[in-house]
């Protein structure tokens, strides 16, 4: 019976098995896998950047802006209202280099054998004058979303503040 379904050795195969390449080194094996995952990878990239929403890197500024509420909007508004909040919240590369010129004045406080406390209450209290500034530019460009926003896009952004707390007061345990 076994003899009957398989096919003789020069004769070619039937049905789909004759469409599969035979295989004959594993080198063929492992680069032909390699090449399917870089190519999930690339599709999977390609999918995410397309049905993905818009991205705002580098810095919390729209923190108070949920992602729900942005991904819920039509891509021209969500595109105007958040170059509007980067427009007033500054560049967020400028702000990395601030705080990495801070990062350096601490460093070379501390490198000094007995550093006065007074010095190091300066360098740490430049850390804080630069976040509080950048948290005035965020509420800042918050303040002029929102005085943008329709009746209705508040009405949504309440919603979506209300999920997130409940989202956030859920996962945390007592």
């Amino acid at each position: 019976m076994t003899d009957n379904m398989m096919p003789e050795r020069g004769a070619p195969p039937a049905g789909l098995v004759r469409f599969i390449p035979e295989l004959r080194s594993r080198w063929w094996t492992m680069l032909l896998g390699a090449s399917l995952m870089l190519n999930l990878l690339i599709g999977g990239m390609v999918i995410g950047n397309r049905y993905g929403y818009e991205r705002f890197r580098g810095s919390n500024t729209v923190q108070l802006l949920p992602r729900e509420f942005l991904r819920e909007l039509p891509r021209e508004r969500r595109s105007e209202l958040l170059d509007a909040v980067r427009q007033t919240a500054g560049n967020s590369r400028e702000m990395r280099q601030i705080y990495a010129k801070r990062a350096l004045q601490l460093a070379e406080v501390l490198e000094k054998d007995d550093p006065p406390p007074n010095e190091i209450t300066a360098a740490l209290d430049g850390f804080s004058s630069e976040s509080q500034a950048m948290v005035a530019r965020s509420a800042t460009a918050v303040r002029d979303t929102i005085a943008k926003l329709t009746p209705a896009e508040r009405k949504s952004l309440a919603a979506a503040l209300r999920d997130r707390a409940a989202n956030t007061n859920r996962g945390r345990k007592h």
